[in-house]
């Protein structure tokens, strides 16, 4: 695995965990080689209401920190 790509991985997952991250890594590298455009999300929720909205969106957050979306 490169470098750079273990680094991105945090660290104290399981690896269940980290077989997820390996997974979104991959796709930022094969997506970085092709003509594909990174895909835009709009999100509309109502974050006081419950926590699942929260979630989502902290999930969402991680995908556009990593390069998976805009």
């Amino acid at each position: 695995m490169d470098p750079r790509t273990k680094s991105a991985i945090p660290a104290g997952l399981d690896a269940e965990q980290r077989k997820v991250w390996e997974t979104l890594l991959q796709v930022k590298a094969q997506r970085g080689t092709s003509s594909k455009a990174t895909p835009r999300v709009v999100l509309i929720t109502d974050l006081a209401e419950d926590y699942d909205d929260l979630l989502n969106l902290i999930g969402l957050l991680l995908l556009d920190k990593l390069g998976l979306i805009e």
